[in-house]
């Protein structure tokens, strides 16, 4: 009995022992027909690389893969259900190998294939808003032929400024609205006249800024035309779109010192204080936004240098810092939906009217803490929503009455430090007029207004 219990206790150990084998042994399938396809973003006809933006979506199939790997660029990322999107940095054409691993319970097999890609590098506009610092308007010139658009004139404001310490420069432009009698662009087709001689006057200004080392904002000024009439139709679209492509396409390869803004101040049909079509209605906090992303489009569209050219836009009543978080309360309402690294927003300022406007008083001065709270409140939603700022215009300007008063000095100064401490950047308004801030005799050599606004502020 004994011996038949050491012999059923061993051959059960042996039917054990067999058993573990027998699993160990069930063999796993190792993936097969590996397959990787990339689709790189903005290709055309003309632009077989891509736009310049760098990115190429990469996807991954084969047979009996669990999970994927890619090795791109000189790094290795994981590819959730097979897919990854990519952004090369280096600038130009490069061509890169890309190797594609997928896995099965231990098991891989890889592949390896190349593409080939355009990237053009621009610095976001976080740093470039930041680097812009502090700035002044070209004023009153190229938006309504007040002052002069010669380049003689404008070189000697440029030097000024410069010597002033300020880093940029906004020239505002009026572009199918009618300057001195004339129009930069077809008033029907919105078509740029790149022979107009105030073009090539604007264009001689922006070279000279350029070459001060300054950055340089152009704009679509006052064009009521769009403004005041805007239905959201495709007449104003095509238009207001054509003249954005026409400029973005003449200034293509110029450097990131140059920058965009798509629309001066959006009032009118797209929202304005003391009207019937308050900045608060909902139609025209959608007009603002879609024309914003016209201009943005048609610019982004061209490609080139422009496709990582920093682009503001404003939001409406007037720009007004009040109105970013109801015409941009998020990421989704922004043009790019929040993921375009080259997009600002420009705000301005003249508040409160009774104090900063051009029969104000220094009465209605509401204190710098005022002044401060409302620029910190604009830098709180701005950090919500992940976008630089510029103050693009602000101001006092008086008729009749003293600007060179210490209030007057405080609320330029307030401004200068809150912004730059916000990692804003600002651009004084100045006209050469109620709002002016130098002066000169002949309007061709120009030196600091006897107002001392422009000394008191960029004093450190």
């Amino acid at each position: 009995m004994k011996k038949i219990s050491y012999l059923l206790l061993g051959f059960v150990a042996l039917l054990l022992s067999c058993s573990k084998d027998d699993s160990g042994d069930i063999p796993s399938s190792a993936p097969s027909d590996l397959k990787i396809t990339s689709e790189i973003i903005g290709t055309s006809t003309d632009k077989p690389n891509g736009n310049g933006s760098g990115m190429v979506k990469f996807k991954a199939t084969a047979t009996n893969a669990t999970t994927y790997q890619i090795q791109v660029d000189g790094k290795t990322q994981t590819m959730p259900n097979g897919e990854l999107t990519y952004t090369f940095t280096t600038a130009g054409t490069n061509t890169y190998n890309v190797t594609v691993t997928a896995y099965n319970n231990g098991k891989n097999t890889k592949t390896t294939t190349s593409v080939s890609v355009y990237v053009i590098v621009g610095e976001y506009a976080t740093n470039i808003i930041k680097a812009m610092g502090p700035g002044f308007n070209l004023g009153n010139t190229f938006e309504n032929g007040i002052n002069a658009t010669s380049i003689a004139s404008i070189k000697s404001i440029i030097d000024l400024y410069v010597g002033a310490g300020m880093k940029h420069i906004r020239i505002p432009v009026s572009w199918a609205q009618s300057v001195s009698g004339s129009t930069l662009a077809n008033t029907s087709t919105g078509r740029v006249d790149y022979t107009h001689s105030r073009f090539l006057e604007l264009k001689a200004a922006i070279d000279y800024a350029l070459s001060k080392n300054l950055y340089v904002v152009i704009n679509t000024h006052h064009e009521h035309w769009l403004k005041d009439n805007y239905d959201g139709s495709a007449a104003y679209d095509t238009k207001f779109s054509n003249i954005w492509t026409d400029i973005a396409n003449y200034f293509k390869n110029y450097s990131n010192k140059l920058i965009f803004e798509v629309l001066n101040e959006p009032e009118g049909a797209l929202g304005q204080w003391g009207t019937n079509v308050l900045p608060t209605n909902t139609q025209a906090i959608t007009y603002t936004r879609k024309v914003n992303l016209v201009g943005y489009n048609a610019i982004r569209a061209t490609g080139g240098a422009n496709t990582t050219r920093v682009i503001m836009v404003s939001p409406n009543g007037q720009g007004n810092q009040g109105m970013i978080d109801e015409v941009y309360p998020n990421k989704s309402s922004l043009p790019g939906l929040g993921a375009d690294k080259y997009l600002a927003i420009q705000v301005h300022t003249y508040d409160p009217w009774a104090f900063c406007g051009q029969t104000g008083s220094d009465s209605a001065y509401p204190g710098a803490s005022s002044i401060a709270a409302a620029i910190n409140k604009v830098a709180a939603h701005a950090a919500l929503i992940e976008i630089p700022i510029n103050y693009g215009e602000f101001g006092v300007g008086r008729t009749s009455a003293d600007r060179n008063t210490s209030v007057v000095h405080e609320y330029y100064r307030t401004i200068k430090t809150t912004t730059l401490a916000n990692n804003m950047s600002f651009t004084v308004w100045d006209d050469r007029g109620w709002f002016g801030l130098i002066y000169s005799a002949d309007k061709i050599s120009y030196t600091f207004s006897s107002n001392n606004i422009l000394t008191k502020m960029m004093a450190p």
